[in-house]
């Protein structure tokens, strides 16, 4: 199971993905696992401390894929 970022790159199960949200602005790094059939995000640091990868874009707007 994968999903696209918003530069086209497949992201899934042990990737990271980074995305902001707030003002003023608050940087996101999160681990996506695979949960129940969905790929999850975790960032224990923020509220929530997870997050359904499908319906991310619906709060943030676009998220990327990190290079690590």
């Amino acid at each position: 199971m994968f999903f696209k970022d918003d530069n086209g790159n497949r992201v899934g199960n042990g990737n990271i993905i980074k995305f902001s949200y707030g003002i003023p602005v608050v940087s996101v790094e999160a681990k996506i696992s695979q949960k129940n059939g969905k790929l999850i995000g975790y960032c224990p640091e923020h509220n929530p401390p997870e997050f359904n990868l499908r319906t991310l874009r619906k709060y943030v707007g676009s998220w990327y894929k990190a290079d690590i």
